[in-house]
């Protein structure tokens, strides 16, 4: 991508899919439910307008891969507060983030624990 416009863009949305699907799988499972939720998130929210679903699924895809392969924890909360530089950026992922832990009537500790250590509203 050249275009620094597409590109922030592309960055910010692969960031908020990668902060619903650690929200999905910090209890150490991700349901069915909890994965159709992402994908709804990302087809309903205007951040993703104008996506094809092909995109969408490589998105997912590529994001899944970016958490399994990080090193740790920390750089992977690290990378969501590069990604997500603002307090509204970070409200929205904190909010899609609960939404996908809630998503199957129960969200654990980990879960919320987990997008209150990435996403902290005060920086």
């Amino acid at each position: 991508m050249s275009d620094p416009i597409l590109e922030a863009r592309h960055d910010r949305n692969a960031a908020l899919v990668e902060v619903m699907l650690m929200a999905a799988i910090s209890d150490g499972k991700i349901s069915q439910t909890e994965l159709q939720h992402v994908l709804l998130r990302v087809m309903e929210r205007p951040e993703f307008e104008g996506m094809p679903s092909t995109d969408v699924n490589a998105l997912v895809q590529a994001s899944a891969d970016k958490l399994s392969q990080a090193a740790n924890l920390d750089e992977i909360l690290q990378s969501f507060r590069d990604r997500l530089p603002d307090h509204g950026t970070r409200l929205l992922a904190f909010g899609l983030g609960a939404s996908v832990a809630l998503a199957d009537q129960r969200a654990t500790r980990e879960e919320l624990g987990l997008l209150v250590s990435a996403l902290p509203a005060n920086t």
